[in-house]
């Protein structure tokens, strides 16, 4: 197992993809790791569409503590295995809730695609064309559906990274977003993904906003900053993006301040 800087443990494989910075660095999207952990506190409810390995999982764990609840959800049986395994090493790890399941926009026995030359962190509903994808059944659920079942606090923060289908996450996600207090939204974008969903990083950006009044901003990893997305100029967004309640305020909101270029 690797020991990390923030005293989390992770059991990982090499294997010659993008997680193999977890194994020779100990650490994985930086930039990422530290805006969530500047906007997630003790006591939040947080949840994790497309867990994959745990990364995010066990680190929410250990930002909102005991009193705080993890919701993780992970499709692909291999994936879900190396989650279930790192979050046996989380300890007093009551509060996190793991599913072995897709978060979309109905409740529904699906196929979802495993490239195994690309690695499980790429999984994908969309087939992407590629002749090498592998179809395995899974189980699709809606938030909302999920969330009737649980009664629990308003969620705090919803981290999506499902290869193109955030869209599909907050469809099945409308409750949550009318909260009295709206959640943060972590969520990858890539026009190159969204398009095998017939939707673009714009129109997603569209349905948050025509939803609650937010502002978002982009990841850039390279220059470990963020900047604030103008959603007038119709740009073509290839990043992470956080999406922030304008309603946010006091020392979470201004965190962030220190990642703004």
């Amino acid at each position: 197992s690797i020991e990390l800087s923030d005293g989390r443990q992770l059991q990982m494989t090499y294997s010659g993809g993008r997680n193999d910075r977890v194994v020779f660095l100990g650490e994985y999207e930086p930039l990422l790791t530290q805006v969530c952990s500047d906007l997630i506190q003790s006591g939040d409810i947080c949840v994790d569409a497309g867990a994959n390995f745990g990364w995010y999982t066990t680190l929410f764990a250990r930002l909102v503590g005991p009193a705080g609840e993890v919701h993780a959800f992970e499709p692909v049986a291999a994936a879900f295995e190396e989650l279930e395994r790192n979050v046996r090493l989380v300890p007093n790890n009551q509060h996190i809730r793991l599913n072995k399941a897709a978060l979309g926009d109905r409740d529904a026995d699906i196929e979802i695609n495993v490239f195994p030359s690309m690695g499980l962190g790429y999984s994908s509903i969309a087939d992407r064309g590629r002749s090498d994808a592998v179809a395995c059944p899974c189980r699709m659920v809606m938030l909302d559906t999920y969330w009737g079942y649980h009664v629990c606090r308003e969620i705090s923060f919803l981290k999506g990274d499902v290869e193109g289908a955030e869209l599909l996450v907050l469809k099945g996600s409308t409750s949550i977003l009318n909260q009295k207090r709206p959640p943060i939204l972590f969520m990858e974008m890539s026009a190159n993904l969204t398009a095998n969903f017939g939707y673009t990083p714009m129109d997603f950006l569209s349905f948050v906003s025509e939803r609650g009044a937010y502002e978002f901003f982009a990841a850039d990893e390279v220059n470990n900053s963020i900047r604030k997305l103008d959603r007038s100029h119709k740009e073509r967004v290839e990043a992470n993006i956080f999406c922030i309640p304008s309603s946010m305020a006091g020392e979470r909101r201004q965190r962030l301040n220190k990642y703004i270029k």
